[in-house]
C-alpha cells in the first residue's frame, strides 16, 4: 500500500524514533509542514523560531516543545545560524498498553507548546531524552520495551512540567504580530472563501505589503499556510466522518472539487479518495 507523503505532509509508517540533530550552518524547513505523529523537540544549543498553528515561538537552549500529530508547524533560524537538539516522534499505537490507565497524551493537548525549566528540573529533562536516544541507538536486550516504559515516563514528567512552569512567552517582536494575526484569521475563517485582498483589508495594509512581509518572516507564503490548513482539516473530516469528498471540499472552503483535489494531492500526495481508501484499509487491517 502507498505511503502519502509531500514537501507538506509525510504519513510517517514508523512506530517510534529518536534521532540527535547537529547543524552548523543556516536551515529553514521548506514549508509548514504536518504529520501523523506526535513529536518532542529538546533544543540544546543554538536559537530557533518555532511556528505552531498561529503562534510564533522564540526557542532557546532548554526548552522543549510538544507538537501534536497533525498540527501545521515549522522550524527555522531565529537570527543566527547553528542549533543542536534531541528529536523524538511516536505514534499513539507505540504506547497502547499504557492508555488503560492514564492519558499520556493529555500534555500535547493542554494548549502548552514550549516548556521552559529551570536548574535541576531541566537537568532531569535533558537527562531523560538522552536516556530515550542512548536507548534508541543501542541493542540491549528488552529495548523495545525499555523504550516504550522511558517514553511514558517522559510524558509524565513534562505534564508535570507544564503544571510548575506552564507555557513559555511567545515571541513578542512585532514583526511577528502581523504574521500571528494573518494566521488566527485563516483559522477562523477557512471554511469561507478567503482572498488575499480580504486579508489585506483585515490587517490594514496592501496586499502586495502583506504577501512580501509574510513571506520574510515566516518562509512561507500566505497561500501555502491557508492551503495546508484547509487540507488538515479536511483530513479530519475524512477520517472521523462519513461525509462525501464534495461535501468535504466545500466545508473545509475549496471553490471546487476539482480545485480540492488538486490541493489535497499537492499536499498530501495522493488524492482525497485514496486518501479515504488507505484510512479504510488501516481499519479492516487492525
Amino acid at each position: 500500500m502507498f505511503t502519502p507523503q509531500s514537501e507538506y505532509y509525510s504519513d510517517v509508517t514508523h512506530d517510534f524514533s529518536a534521532v540527535y540533530k547537529n547543524c552548523s550552518v543556516e536551515f529553514n524547513m521548506k514549508s509548514f509542514h504536518f504529520h501523523n505523529v506526535y513529536e518532542i523537540y529538546y533544543f540544546i544549543t543554538g536559537e530557533r523560531r518555532l511556528f505552531y498553528k498561529d503562534r510564533i515561538y522564540h526557542i532557546s537552549p532548554g526548552d522543549i516543545a510538544l507538537i501534536n500529530k497533525y498540527e501545521i508547524h515549522s522550524v527555522g533560524d531565529w537570527e543566527k545560524p547553528g542549533y543542536s537538539m534531541i528529536m523524538i516522534d511516536f505514534k499513539e499505537e507505540f504506547l497502547s498498553e499504557f492508555l488503560l490507565d492514564c492519558n499520556l497524551f493529555e500534555c500535547f493537548n493542554r494548549g502548552i507548546i514550549v516548556i521552559s525549566p529551570r536548574d535541576t528540573d531541566g537537568e532531569r529533562a535533558y537527562e531523560k531524552f538522552s536516556d530515550i536516544l542512548q536507548e534508541y541507538n543501542g541493542s540491549l536486550n528488552g529495548r523495545t520495551a525499555a523504550l516504550k516504559i522511558k517514553t511514558a515516563e517522559l510524558l509524565i514528567t513534562l505534564s508535570r512540567l507544564q503544571d510548575i512552569y506552564g507555557e513559555k512567552k511567545e515571541a513578542a517582536e512585532s514583526s511577528h504580530l502581523m504574521i500571528e494575526a494573518i494566521m488566527k484569521y485563516i483559522i477562523t475563517n477557512y471554511e469561507n472563501t478567503i482572498t488575499l485582498q480580504e486579508i489585506a483589508d483585515f490587517t490594514g495594509y496592501t496586499k502586495n505589503y502583506i504577501c512580501s512581509y509574510f513571506k520574510k518572516y515566516s518562509g512561507f507564503s500566505i497561500i501555502e499556510y491557508l492551503n495546508s490548513y484547509r487540507v488538515k482539516k479536511s483530513q479530519e473530516y475524512l477520517k472521523n466522518t462519513d461525509m462525501s469528498i464534495t461535501d468535504i471540499s466545500s466545508v473545509c472552503g475549496f471553490k471546487s472539487i476539482t480545485h480540492f483535489g488538486r490541493t489535497f494531492k499537492l499536499i498530501v500526495g495522493c488524492s482525497p479518495l485514496q486518501y479515504k481508501n488507505r484510512l479504510k484499509g488501516a481499519v479492516v487491517s487492525k
